[in-house]
């Protein structure tokens, strides 16, 4: 019965620490893809703007707006890279958990 107990005990935690990382996965991945809704909405306003006012092919503004782009396409990919060690964190548990199941029996 105690065999019984600790395990169902153990396959508890061990679903509280799996539920607790996919949040975290699913909340990045939320974020990023919010980051990347408001940054495009953003980009294309600046350049709406450009185009009415006339300074779209205006070598500052061009300048400016490509270093905007730069820095937008580094947050994205930084952002991509951080949801794959995430998964990769995910992973990794859920091999030690299964090794620890494996261990119990």
């Amino acid at each position: 019965m105690t065999d019984r107990n600790s395990l169902r005990d153990l396959e508890e935690r061990h679903d509280e620490a799996r539920t607790a990382v996919r949040r975290r996965i699913e909340t990045a991945d939320e974020r990023l893809m919010h980051y990347r809704s408001q940054m495009n909405a953003m980009r294309e306003t600046f350049h709406g703007v450009a185009v009415q006012r006339g300074v779209a092919d205006d070598p500052g503004f061009r300048l400016a707006f490509e270093q905007v782009s730069h820095d937008y396409d580094e947050h994205i990919r930084e952002g991509v890279r951080v949801l794959g060690e995430l998964q990769d964190e995910y992973d990794a548990l859920t091999r030690e958990q299964q090794n620890e199941r494996e261990g119990l029996s």
